[in-house]
């Protein structure tokens, strides 16, 4: 069931609360969507994703969290089949669903990443002789340079709908920017960063290092402890001269998993 993998990091907003706040939570526990509940009952009203917040003015104080917030595409019962929530999840391109129980009541969220923790940590040996190239993406890897603009940045996960982008310098990997470190660093309609900010924030002011890589042919459980032990969401995998040559995030392992075993949840 569901209900045993289920984060009991998240906390819920109240519809009243304002946005300021809920970037407040994001910025302090690294949340990437927060559930929005009933200030009486505790019933799941909506979800406030980063993007949401991200498409504010991050100063607009007045702006209240049932301003923003959007409906779940996705909705669980803690009773649902692991199984079956995982597939429902990546049929709809989803990494989190919240969990509910009798009326509707929130109890928790459950993500990809509680289930790739459980594989790190109890099914590991299905992971042997499993290379990372086994399940990287090997479309072309979308990346921005170190003067790119946050305007562009922002473009290119909008368009792709990627939550963390490499940063390349003379076709090396040398950062990553996440929109975690966008709300980390104050940004709000960062579409508009180019024509509001005269100072134009560049990728280098925001980027993150080390960032984390890995060959196609170094062993798949090294990604996966990436992943797992440093709570992000993708690694990078790199030829021998650093060059990006694809990407693995935490969908890429799920379904990895999914498509070569069959286990007992």
């Amino acid at each position: 069931m569901v209900d045993f993998y289920l984060s009991e990091k998240y906390e819920a907003l109240a519809p009243s609360d304002k946005v300021t706040y809920a970037r407040e939570v994001m910025r302090s526990t690294g949340a990437r969507v927060i559930p929005v509940t009933d200030e009486r009952r505790g019933k799941l009203l909506g979800l406030v994703y980063r993007v949401n917040l991200l498409s504010t003015t991050s100063t607009r104080s007045n702006l209240l969290v049932r301003d923003v917030m959007v409906e779940p595409l996705l909705v669980l019962d803690k009773d649902e089949d692991v199984l079956k929530a995982i597939e429902r999840m990546l049929e709809l391109d989803e990494w989190y669903a919240p969990v509910v129980g009798e009326n509707g009541r929130f109890l928790g969220m459950f993500g990809l990443e509680g289930v790739l923790r459980y594989f790190y940590l109890s099914k590991r040996e299905f992971l042997e002789g499993a290379k990372s190239a086994d399940a990287m993406s090997r479309e072309g890897v979308v990346y921005v340079e170190p003067d790119d603009s946050v305007s562009r940045l922002w473009y290119l996960m909008l368009k792709h709908k990627y939550a963390g982008i490499p940063v390349v310098r003379e076709d090396k990997v040398i950062g990553i920017v996440t929109q975690h470190d966008l709300i980390l660093h104050g940004i709000g309609r960062p579409e508009l960063e180019s024509e509001s900010n005269p100072r134009k924030t560049k990728v280098r002011e925001i980027m993150k290092t080390p960032v984390y890589t890995v060959k196609p042919q170094s062993p798949l459980v090294e990604a996966l402890g990436y992943i797992v032990e440093k709570n992000i969401g993708r690694v990078i995998a790199v030829d021998e001269k650093d060059r990006p040559v694809g990407v693995i995030d935490r969908e890429d392992l799920v379904r990895f998993f999914l498509s070569k075993h069959r286990f007992k949840w």
